[in-house]
């Protein structure tokens, strides 16, 4: 009996209570224990977020958060670890794989997140996005994965500055943001 309630707990302080994917703790859990010495890192935001959520209220952008954690959730089945990182910002890992599997990924979840019929209920028919940063990491470290989510939080905002709703990889606008 204390063993089941030890493991509901563990799995209750790693798990995002509103969308059921893992949290932030989960985040470094799954650092810590499951990731291989390579692979990406997308770096997620729903363009606009605060506008639905003030515009339709919080009980929508509650249901907008569901649904893109679901949409990322199924893209990353088998292949990958899904994290509500905080408020609409989403990190996926995904070992083994290298940044141009990751943008075949992310323009999935993009193009899956803009024609949900669920969310357009929500907010009255209009389009939802995202935009997304990537970045590789070679080493499973701490470090090493916290350098990349830096570098893929960096792309994530070069996106959000230029275009929002697409997708660009750490290494293909370094050089523009780190000279």
């Amino acid at each position: 009996m204390v063993r089941i309630m030890n493991a509901k707990l563990e799995k209750a302080a790693y798990t995002d209570q509103l969308t059921g994917i893992y949290n932030r703790m989960g985040f470094d859990k799954i650092l810590d224990d499951d990731i291989a010495a390579n692979g990406v890192l997308l770096y997620m935001d729903l363009d606009y977020f605060k506008k639905y959520n003030d515009t339709y209220g919080h009980s929508a952008g509650d249901a907008i958060l569901k649904g893109f954690a679901t949409i990322i959730r199924e893209n990353l089945e088998n292949i990958g670890y899904a994290f509500r990182y905080g408020g609409d910002e989403f990190v996926a890992v995904i070992s083994e794989k290298d940044e141009v599997f990751a943008e075949i990924i992310a323009e999935n979840i993009q193009n899956r997140l803009r024609e949900d019929s669920f969310i357009r209920s929500v907010i009255d028919g209009q389009e939802l996005t995202s935009s997304v940063g990537i970045a590789r990491y070679e080493s499973a470290d701490r470090e090493g994965l916290e350098r990349a989510l830096k570098m893929a939080d960096k792309a994530l905002y070069y996106v959000k500055d230029n275009e929002k709703g697409k997708v660009a990889c750490w290494s293909q606008v370094k050089n523009e943001l780190d000279p």
